[in-house]
């Protein structure tokens, strides 16, 4: 239960991120991939995720991307089964949306590197 307590802690979760958007300003892509349930009435009329999202206001909430699963469950087996196409129907939008953020990152990699004096 220590390791999932850290899941919830709020304060530590903060100063993670204020570290990651510090990083990522220096060039380092931070991007966070959450899974996402559509509402199913009755029981759960909102959508539900499996992680503690930081406040739409925090630095850091765009590199929250959402990976939408309308097959699992519920939060567990949604994250369980995140990279697994058989239990998520988002899973091909999730590869490609990792390939356009590693090429995205790729090129950055070579523009700041071209732009170094040898």
């Amino acid at each position: 239960m220590k390791y999932v307590g850290n899941l919830w802690d709020k304060e530590a979760m903060g100063k993670r991120l204020d570290d990651l958007v510090l990083v990522e300003q220096q060039g380092i892509t931070f991007k966070m991939f959450y899974v996402l349930l559509p509402p199913s009435l009755p029981a759960f009329p909102s959508p539900r995720t499996f992680v503690v999202l930081p406040p739409r206001s925090s630095p850091a909430f765009p590199s929250y991307i959402i990976s939408r699963n309308s097959v699992a469950s519920d939060e567990v087996q949604a994250h369980m089964g995140m990279f697994e196409p058989t239990q998520n129907d988002g899973y091909y939008e999730l590869g490609l949306e990792t390939a356009r953020i590693i090429r995205e990152a790729a090129a950055r990699s070579g523009q700041m590197h071209s732009t170094v004096p040898i």
